[in-house]
């Protein structure tokens, strides 16, 4: 599968907006070939996506900490001093925070790669379907990549062409959010129309297809309040009939099981490569002291990915979900995610387990938030229950749009948890700042789940600028209000 037995690319130019940051493939010597000699053929693109593939290890690496941390779901064990997690467990973000750096040059390093191929492929003489589909990748890679930029930073540097030198880049200022959304909107239109629904060889599963660039869009437009639009490209992925539900809510995570039905987008790891190419969330997952039992197959837990007691206790009795969620004791009661957990790794942070982006439940539920804020609840019922019914709850049977919408939600914590979705879902809606500081009130007295004085304010709905881009570069990037 595509992204577990990858080439592995040569020189690809990173965009000069801060130095990028060292990944696997960024490694290798930039002697033999360099950009300016080396995509003069249809093999040359294909190796350049794959490196945009890559790299969205480095993109993902943390964004549990951005989409998870920084809600009522997961929180970091602070005596493990991993003091850049903590500011994000305790809404204290300061704006020299490194992770915010890494996710700024990792966004922009993919973004690079995705500008060189969509701007050279045009002037290459090779099959057109194949140059079709890979310009098409390339427009889904980034509006991937913008689409979490701006819902972490707000207003960023839009750049959608090859940036060949230094200088270049200090001339791009922070856009507004609206203007990157609408390129956003139309690089998904454009990947839809041009990529398959599916990939017939095996080693392209993994790649982008045009169901997850509709998936992807309908997330943008339910982000923009853009609710028939939203409902319009959702209701394509479902009345596709190629993804689906399976049977079992654990086997979607299964990793001898990836890519499977019910996955749209997801970002690929494998074990046993050298250089290693695995996954490390199940580490991560992992309390990081001596606990009474077996919760990672090798190596130590680190204790940065822990989960609540709120969420653990979200679920009702019945409900199967539940199964995702295993408890340990140690100089506490822990409770952590199964979804990563790789019984068959031999070292760290080397799980076949992939970050998966997009899955058809996430489909159904947006579909069902997007009809019921039309005031449509019939078909929003039906695309709820839908995931009720896998997770063995009864069928909700409200008419009232109001308590539907409430219904979603919980489905969307309970469904999604520790997938990266819920803070987005709380800033989305409007319920961050009601939901968080209720949440920081509660367990204020347990300094590792939420802190003695957090709360969130108006400004803290998105993050701070990384401090080093503003020093760069003060003129064009400004830092945002109240950092």
């Amino acid at each position: 599968m595509i992204m577990k037995y990858l080439l592995y690319p040569v020189l690809f130019s990173c965009l000069l907006l801060g130095s990028c940051g060292k990944g696997f493939f960024d490694q290798y010597p930039g002697d033999v070939l360099s950009n300016a000699n080396f995509y003069t053929q249809s093999g040359d693109f294909e190796q350049g996506l794959n490196a945009a593939y890559a790299n969205l290890r480095n993109n993902y690496r943390w964004w549990y900490v951005f989409g998870d941390m920084t809600s009522d779901d997961v929180y970091n064990w602070k005596r493990n001093n991993s003091s850049t997690i903590i500011q994000f467990n305790e809404s204290n973000i300061s704006s020299d925070n490194s992770l915010l750096n890494d996710l700024w040059n990792s966004s922009y390093a993919t973004i690079a790669r995705c500008n060189i191929v969509a701007g050279r492929i045009g002037n290459i003489t090779m099959d057109e379907t194949l140059k079709q589909r890979y310009t098409g990748e390339a427009k889904f890679l980034r509006a991937l990549i913008y689409f979490n930029l701006v819902r972490v930073f707000g207003d960023v540097p839009l750049v959608l062409t090859e940036v060949t030198a230094a200088q270049q880049s200090f001339g791009f200022a922070r856009e507004a959010s609206d203007k990157v959304y609408a390129q956003i909107v139309q690089d998904l239109k454009d990947a839809a129309a041009t990529l398959p629904d599916v990939y017939t060889k095996n080693n392209d599963i993994g790649r982008a297809t045009s169901i997850a660039a509709k998936s992807l869009l309908g997330k943008v437009y339910l982000t923009r309040k853009q609710y028939p639009e939203a409902a319009a490209i959702l209701q394509e992925v479902i009345g596709s009939g190629i993804p689906a539900l399976l049977p079992t809510y654990t086997d979607v995570f299964s990793p001898d099981n990836p890519n499977n039905k019910e996955i749209i987008f997801a970002v690929q790891y494998g074990r046993g490569f050298d250089p290693q190419q695995g996954s490390p969330f199940g580490n991560d997952v992992a309390p990081n002291e001596p606990v009474n039992k077996i919760v990672v197959a090798a190596g130590n837990g680190q204790g940065t990915f822990l989960v609540t007691d709120d969420l653990a206790q979200a679920f009702t009795t019945a409900d199967t979900r539940k199964q995702a969620i295993d408890s340990a004791t140690g100089t506490r009661k822990y409770y952590f995610t199964n979804k990563y957990f790789d019984p068959a790794i031999t070292k760290a942070n080397d799980a076949a387990n992939d970050w998966i982006v997009l899955r058809y439940a996430d489909v159904l539920l947006m579909a069902a938030e997007a009809y019921n804020e039309q005031g449509q609840v019939t078909p929003a019922l039906t695309y709820m229950n839908e995931v009720r019914h896998r997770a063995a709850l009864t069928a909700s049977a409200t008419t009232d749009k109001g308590t539907l919408r409430t219904e979603i939600a919980q489905e969307r914590r309970l469904e999604l948890n520790c997938e990266g979705h819920r803070w987005f879902d709380l800033v989305r809606t409007g319920q961050a700042k009601t939901v968080m500081n209720a949440f920081f009130e509660k367990y204020k007295a347990d300094d590792d789940q939420a802190g003695k004085s957090s709360t969130i304010q108006d400004n803290e709905l998105i993050f701070p600028i990384p401090g080093f881009q503003v020093n760069l570069n003060p003129e064009k990037i400004k830092q945002n209000p109240g950092y």
